[in-house]
C-alpha cells in the first residue's frame, strides 16, 4: 500500500544517513565530518 512505500522510503533514508555518518566518523574521509550528527535533527 501507499503507507508501506512511505515507511520503506523513510527507513531507507534513515539507514543511508546512519551508514553515512558511521563511515564519515569512522574514516574521516568525507568533507562534512565536523558535525555529522546535525543530519539527525
Amino acid at each position: 500500500s501507499y503507507n508501506t512505500l512511505i515507511a520503506l522510503s523513510c527507513a531507507t533514508v534513515v539507514v543511508a544517513l546512519i551508514t553515512g555518518i558511521y563511515i564519515c566518523c569512522r574514516y574521516k574521509k568525507l568533507k562534512n565530518c565536523k558535525n555529522p550528527y546535525r543530519y539527525c535533527t
